[in-house]
């Protein structure tokens, strides 16, 4: 079952724009998870002492929640149709998994069932209670909670951006022969944010060896 299924869906609208609207959902989605991380670097003390690699971690914990978010976003706001929508999810698995070199569907399923565990505040514990259990290897809900908290308030602003660029893209402003180069326009951007992730990677490398 694709995460669609646990949202509802309506009408139908051209599906041409996807690709675009799946790159740009995922420079959200890499945007977000940066920010986040700088926010609670700044307000968690325990987070400044991490190494490059355990930063990683927590950039694939953060990208993973955003990716849904930004599909529940999608689906409730921008893309009524289910199997436009479901076609959504299926190319913004596949660039994620292509620039962040992260599969998404095992991490989704967690998170999902991480939710369905705990209920309603699981939402906001989970990106907490992993950074706890899988980064600094303690127990402290204190901490979870001070990290669910900054991780909440980074989320209306994500969001808020999201509905923004994605109401701004319009099939009646372009044509499908037009939709190359609106994927080249992005491709920077999309480069200079896999930067993050790849520096890590190596400072990883280096490390091992």
């Amino acid at each position: 079952m694709g995460l669609f299924d646990i949202f509802k869906s309506a009408k139908k609208q051209d599906n041409f724009l996807i690709p675009y609207r799946a790159a740009r959902a995922l420079l959200n989605i890499m945007n977000g998870s940066c920010t986040t991380l700088e926010v609670l670097t700044e307000h968690v003390p325990e987070l400044p002492k991490l190494k490059n690699t355990q930063k990683k971690k927590v950039l694939e914990i953060l990208s993973i929640v955003y990716l849904v978010q930004v599909q529940k976003i999608m689906w409730k706001r921008i893309i009524k149709d289910k199997r436009d929508a479901k076609t959504f999810e299926k190319e913004l698995f596949s660039q994620f998994e292509k620039e962040l070199g992260i599969q998404p569907e095992p991490l989704v399923r967690d998170y999902i069932a991480y939710i369905q565990h705990i209920g309603s505040h699981g939402e906001i514990q989970y990106v907490g209670s992993k950074i706890n259990g899988e980064v600094l290897n303690v127990e402290s809900g204190f901490l979870m909670h001070a990290i669910g908290v900054l991780w909440g308030n980074t989320l209306k602003h994500f969001t808020a951006m999201v509905i923004d660029i994605q109401n701004h893209i319009s099939e009646a402003d372009v044509t499908p022969a037009q939709l190359p180069s609106l994927m080249a326009s992005i491709t920077p951007e999309i480069e200079a944010q896999k930067d993050v992730w790849k520096h890590t990677q190596e400072d990883k490398e280096l490390e091992v060896k």
